[in-house]
Formats: structure tokens, sequence, C-alpha cells
């Protein structure tokens, strides 16, 4: 009996060190994939500016195709936000379901822990 708990502690101290494991690698995930985002992001600015490098020939072509840059800047910043913002719910939506999935296991675990030690304890009174 000592053996199986000394067993059941030593799983119980895995799972509990696997477990913060896998937060801090969450974690490092999530920070490096908003490091992308921004690279990502800098990276359509830098050639959202190199497009139609050729310089114009009088100024006021210059300034519609600032114009026309300045509104499509503007154009990939509004998508790029909506994509963001929905790929944000849609991990937090997931986020979320798993916190309610590891509860009901843990419920669920419990409730056969206590059915299976209800049966087996021998009451005192």
């Amino acid at each position: 009996m000592e053996a199986t708990l000394k067993e059941f502690e030593r799983l119980t101290m895995n799972i509990a060190d696997f477990e913060g494991e896998k937060m801090k690698m969450n974690k490092l995930n999530k920070e490096q994939k908003e490091e992308i985002e921004t690279l990502r992001k800098k990276l359509q600015e830098a050639s959202v500016d190199n497009l139609g490098n050729k310089t114009p020939p009088n100024s006021s072509a210059r300034s519609k195709e600032q114009s026309m840059r300045n509104e499509f800047r503007k154009m990939l910043q509004e998508v790029r936000e909506d994509y963001q913002k929905q790929l944000k719910e849609g991990n937090d939506r997931n986020d979320e379901l798993d916190q309610v999935i590891k509860q009901m296991k843990r419920e669920k675990d419990m409730m056969a822990y206590h059915t299976c030690n209800i049966g087996t304890q021998t009451s005192i009174y």
C-alpha cells in the first residue's frame, strides 16, 4: 500500500511539473507568435512602401500615388486588425473550452475516486 501511495505521489508531482512546463511553453509560443506577427506587419509595410518605386514624371502623379498608397495602407491595417481580432477571439474560445474540458475531467476523476473510496472505506460510526 505504501509503495502505491509513493507511486501515486510521484505521478502527481510529474503531472504538476508537466502542467507547469506546458504553461511555460504555451506562454513562450504565444510570445513568439506575437513577434512573428509584428515582423509580418513590418514586412508588409516595407513591401507597400516599395510599391511603384519608379519616380512619376510630375508632382500631381506623385501626390496621387502617395494618397493611393496611404489608402492602401489603411485598408491593409483594417484587414489585419480584423484578422487579429478574429484570431484572438478564436484562441480565447479554444482556451476557455480547454479549461472546461479539464475541469470536467477533474470532476469525473474525483467522482470515480470518491465512488471507489466510499465502497472500500469502513465506517467508524
